[in-house]
C-alpha cells in the first residue's frame, strides 16, 4: 500500500497530541467571575438584592480550552420555582453551568446565594420641576407647564412606598429669553422602578414685564368723523393719562407720544358730553384717563371775517 508509513506516522503524531492535550502536563486551573441569570421570575415579583450577582468559579481543564473562557464567561442559569416567596436561597451546583466535558468545576465561591424579592406595585407620581436662576428683567413667566403632569411607576413595594413625587433636572431660567419647550430627565429616579416616561417636556410661556406711567397735560383735540373743521370745542384743553406697557414700549413714548381726542358729531346739543379717546403706540394700553368725558360747546363766529368770538354752552 502506498504511503503506509506516512499514514502510520500521522496517526502516531495525532495520538501523541491527544495524549499531550488531555494529559495532566497540559491541564491548567483558573478562576473566573461567573454571572447568575434568573428565569421564570413571576410578573408580580422583582429581585431587590443582590443586584447583578456574581460568584468566583475555579475551573480545571486543557489549556487550549481554558484560554477560550474569557471570551465566553461561565453563566449560572437558575429557574425560579412557581409560587416563590420574598426570599429564595440557591445552592449553586456545577451542573448549573454549561461547560465542555473536558472542563471540571473545582470550586464555587460563594456556593449559596440568597435572593430578596418584593411585590411589584404601581402608582402615579406627580412631577416636581426645581428652578434655578431667574428670568431677565424685561420678561416674566406667564405660565410654566409640565407634560405629562404625572408618571406611572411600577416597582418594589418597599421602594415605591417611600416615593411621593418625582423630581426632574433643574430648569435654568437664566437660559430662557422667549417661549420655550425644554426636555428634562428625572434626577435620581428609584433604582428598581420602571417609569412610563424617561423624560418630561416643560413649556415656559413668557410675557414682557409691564409697568404703569402717568402722563399729565396731554393736549385734547376735538375732531369730526369726516375730518372737517369741528363746530365744537371744549373747555378741557388737556387730560391726564395712565398707561401700561413694557419698559421698551414706555421708553418709545418720547418719539411716539399718546394723542387724546374727542369726536364731535356734526349735530350736537351744547352741553353734551363726549368720551375722551386715546391713540396709543404699539405695546401700550390704557389704564385710565382723567377726565374720561368732557362737555362740548358750540363755536360762535363773528360776521366780520368769520373769526370765533365766543363759545356757547
Amino acid at each position: 500500500m502506498k504511503n503506509l508509513g506516512l499514514k502510520a506516522f500521522s496517526l502516531l503524531v495525532a495520538a501523541l497530541l491527544a495524549v499531550y492535550v488531555h494529559g495532566s502536563s497540559n491541564t491548567v486551573m483558573r478562576t473566573f467571575v461567573a454571572t447568575i441569570e434568573l428565569s421564570r421570575l413571576p410578573a408580580n415579583k422583582v429581585v431587590v438584592a443582590p443586584q447583578n450577582p456574581t460568584v468566583l468559579v475555579t475551573l480545571r481543564g486543557p489549556g487550549f480550552v481554558m484560554g477560550k473562557v474569557p471570551n465566553s464567561p461561565p453563566v449560572f442559569s437558575i429557574a425560579m420555582p412557581a409560587g416563590v416567596e420574598n426570599k429564595y436561597r440557591v445552592n449553586l451546583a456545577p451542573s448549573d453551568l454549561k461547560l465542555p466535558t473536558t472542563m471540571e468545576v473545582v470550586s464555587i465561591d460563594p456556593q449559596i446565594i440568597e435572593f430578596a424579592l418584593d411585590d411589584v406595585i404601581e402608582k402615579e407620581l406627580p412631577i416636581v420641576v426645581p428652578r434655578i436662576g431667574s428670568l431677565e428683567e424685561t420678561i416674566r413667566a406667564e405660565s410654566i407647564s409640565v407634560e405629562p403632569e404625572k408618571v406611572r411607576a411600577a416597582g418594589p413595594r418597599g421602594e415605591l412606598r417611600k416615593v411621593s413625587s418625582l423630581e426632574t433636572e433643574a430648569l435654568d431660567l437664566r437660559t430662557i429669553h422667549e417661549d420655550s419647550e425644554i426636555s428634562l430627565a428625572f434626577r435620581a429616579p428609584p433604582a428598581l422602578t420602571k417609569l412610563s416616561h424617561e423624560r418630561v417636556m416643560v413649556a415656559v410661556k413668557v410675557v414682557p414685564v409691564s409697568s404703569e406711567r402717568r402722563i399729565e397735560g396731554v393736549p385734547l383735540e376735538v375732531r369730526t368723523r369726516e375730518g372737517a373743521a369741528s363746530a365744537a370745542v371744549t373747555k378741557t384743553k388737556m387730560v391726564n393719562v395712565v398707561v401700561r406697557g413694557s419698559k421698551q414700549a414706555l421708553s418709545d413714548l418720547k418719539r411716539n407720544p399718546v394723542a387724546a381726542f374727542v369726536v364731535a358729531p356734526e349735530r350736537f346739543t351744547p352741553g353734551a358730553e363726549s368720551t375722551v379717546n386715546l391713540a396709543l403706540p404699539p405695546g401700550v394700553e390704557l389704564v385710565a384717563v382723567e377726565p374720561a368725558r368732557v362737555t362740548l360747546e358750540r363755536v360762535t363766529t363773528s360776521k366780520q371775517g368769520g373769526k370765533p368770538i365766543q363759545k356757547e354752552r
